[in-house]
């Protein structure tokens, strides 16, 4: 990266690699020594860029809020650095336009939001399922954080794992769910996720561990997590059926062979 710096006297831009940051280089037309900027300068200025640039962005593509959030951090950040010292610290005008950039993008998404559900909800659109996908492939690590920390077994229900990751109920939502109770509650046979409980590791890695409910994506099928970490989106929802069906046999199975040693 080449640093920029205007000639005090003639006032052309001198230009050197950033090896040079904070040194006295002279100017090639007048022989007048300048004085370019330090490190620290640089990566103020870098910050407050950063942050104008993430405000931007995120204005532009208001359905990717995590652009405006990234440009406000970066525009109080690098605020807080030149407030703390002024004299050493540039780039004000950068910071502040991401800062309002982003809240904007901010504002524009939470407005627009429910027009973005309605997109996403329409028949046929594959965005909806990479959704539910990754809403799964989060429960995946938040199961596979839980059982590394219970001994391989996995929690007694979604709302004991959703605690301990962590996560918020009301963001594991299928945008083409409808009916989902309002405050965001998921549980066993609620919301729009299920989650099939009294498994460990030592399961079947053919199980089902987290299955969307009959009626997502207008009932074309669902998506499927299972045991063994992979997610899948199964159609029709018949197969869906059968798949839990076989889980649920496979644990019933499971449970008696238990039975019997016991009784050994």
């Amino acid at each position: 990266m080449a640093i920029t710096q205007k000639c005090g006297q003639c006032g052309c831009i001198i230009e050197m690699p950033d090896e040079y940051a904070g040194e006295q280089v002279e100017c090639q037309i007048c022989h007048h020594i300048a004085h370019l900027p330090g490190r620290d300068i640089l990566v103020s200025l870098g910050l407050s860029r950063a942050a104008m640039i993430c405000g931007i962005v995120g204005c532009l593509t208001c359905l990717v809020p995590v652009m405006g959030v990234v440009g406000v951090v970066l525009g109080i950040v690098a605020l807080s650095r030149i407030k703390r010292d002024p004299l050493r610290y540039r780039g004000r005008p950068m910071a502040v336009i991401g800062i309002i950039t982003g809240a904007v993008s901010l504002s524009l998404f939470v407005s627009c939001f429910p027009y973005f559900r309605g997109f996403f909800a329409q028949r046929g659109n594959p965005s909806s399922r990479l959704v539910c996908a990754s809403n799964l492939k989060g429960l995946k690590e938040a199961c596979r954080s839980y059982a590394i920390d219970n001994g391989g077994i996995f929690p007694n229900d979604m709302q004991t794992l959703l605690k301990a990751a962590g996560i918020y109920p009301g963001a594991l939502i299928c945008p083409t769910d409808d009916e989902y109770i309002g405050d965001g509650c998921i549980g066993v046979g609620s919301g729009s996720y299920i989650y099939i409980p009294g498994q460990s590791i030592k399961c079947d890695p053919q199980n089902v561990l987290v299955y969307e409910k009959e009626g997502n994506h207008h009932g074309e099928g669902g998506n499927v997590l299972f045991l063994e970490g992979y997610v899948s989106f199964v159609k029709p929802y018949s197969e869906v059926k059968k798949l839990v069906e076989k889980t649920k046999w496979r644990l019933s199975e499971r449970g008696v062979e238990r039975v019997n040693e016991k009784s050994k």
